[in-house]
């Protein structure tokens, strides 16, 4: 089911979770849509409430943003290919498990579901209303923001860790989330499956990468072996469908899931300087992933032995250092191909992606064939062709080192 507004239940039940009883009366409620596109698989609107609020004898204004499930027949058809809203129901679902277990370390940086629709619509706290905005996907993060957000993800990441340890201690049997709940954590994605809705999107994604490879004027061989470097990145490409399935050999997490900028937000004080964020994920520039990434990566594990030790466990006896390095450096190729294929088109204009989504003719051009032409629209902008470029010699980089 599809809806652009809430019902009156969902909204009741929503007020009730965010003022903990249900002794109010609503006076007045208005849905706004935000009319400017916020993300590329979903709608997304203000649901503003009036209550009079009887147990504190006040009235109270409450705000709730909602994720609505596309509109665009193009758009709403590739979202439910890949799964997208039952993933995130689900995810909302199981932080509701793990409060009911007593852990809220996650609570700092995830954002409160206060109910949802199934394919329909979710209902989220309105995290602007308290400061928190989307960054301009056109700046990279610096190296101290970068640290906050990965000590947010390691909190994220450590939740499921401990959960699945609780779970483990009151059932007597190894406990893993995945286990059960394969078919809704499936990658939606990166799926090679004999009928999967989206998989020619991926070809064109490929495509798009060999278009910039020329862009750019990469030598079309690798120095050391002498192989032809579009070659190398086809074989690369077919590498990633294995990576992004759970690991049988490391211990694997919940984690985001959706890694662009739009999908998370930070806050700042009075001084400018970022204090929190919500919904992680980050980018950096290419000299700083170069020269301080192994660095940032051992204060993640530092961040996330801490907040584990916060449920009295040690990360050690569930994720060695060794194992967490090993772990990091297999899905690095996973990393440097996903962001070669994917920053065209989360980079890219929105105003110009959402008319393509709106043209049936067009999206299956772009979306089902080869993106590229999302090169050539937004080459006015340095700071995108910049990025592109990186991406590109990440790429070139790690193929040199592979093949």
């Amino acid at each position: 089911m599809s809806s652009t507004v809430a019902s009156q239940q969902h909204i009741l039940s929503a007020i009730e979770r965010r003022l903990h009883h249900k002794d109010f009366v609503i006076e007045s409620h208005v849905t706004e849509e935000v009319t400017e596109k916020m993300g590329l698989l979903a709608n997304h609107a203000f649901a503003r409430v009036t209550v009079f609020d009887k147990s504190a004898k006040t009235e109270r204004a409450l705000s709730f943003f909602l994720k609505i499930f596309p509109r665009e027949e193009a758009v709403a058809t590739f979202a439910r290919g890949a799964g997208a809203f039952p993933r995130e129901e689900f995810v909302y679902e199981t932080l509701d498990e793990f409060r009911l277990k007593g852990i809220d370390i996650m609570d700092s940086c995830t954002c409160q579901c206060y109910g949802f629709e199934p394919s329909g619509y979710i209902i989220l706290e309105d995290l602007e209303a308290q400061g928190y905005r989307t960054p301009d996907k056109s700046q990279c993060l610096d190296y101290d923001t970068m640290l906050l957000v990965l000590r947010h993800m390691a909190q994220f990441h450590a939740a499921s860790l401990i959960y699945e340890e609780i779970r483990t201690k009151e059932t007597g049997e190894t406990f893993r989330i995945i286990n059960g709940n394969e078919e809704r954590l499936r990658e939606t994605l990166y799926d090679d499956s004999e009928g999967f809705a989206n998989k020619d999107t991926l070809t064109s994604a490929l495509n798009c990468v060999l278009t910039q490879i020329r862009y750019f004027n990469f030598p079309e061989i690798l120095e050391k072996s002498g192989k032809q470097f579009e070659e190398c990145v086809k074989e690369f490409h077919q590498m990633i469908f294995p990576l992004v399935k759970p690991s049988h050999k490391h211990r694997n997490v919940l984690c985001h899931g959706d890694l662009w900028a739009s999908n998370f937000l930070l806050k700042q004080d009075q001084h400018q300087q970022v204090v929190g964020c919500k919904l992680v994920d980050f980018q950096s520039v290419r000299s700083l992933r170069q020269e301080r990434m192994y660095e940032a990566l051992g204060v993640y594990y530092s961040y996330l032995e801490k907040s584990v030790r916060y449920s009295g466990l040690s990360l050690k006896n569930l994720i060695s250092f060794e194992d967490f390095l090993e772990s990091c450096e297999e899905q690095k190729l996973f990393s440097v191909i996903f962001a070669a294929e994917i920053l065209p088109l989360v980079l890219g204009d929105r105003g110009k992606i959402e008319q393509y989504f709106n043209d049936a003719e067009m999206y299956r051009k772009v979306f089902r064939e080869d993106r590229s032409v999302l090169v050539s629209d937004n080459a006015h902008n340095e700071w995108y062709i910049a990025r592109l470029k990186e991406s590109i010699e990440d790429l070139r980089d790690e193929c040199e080192k592979y093949f």
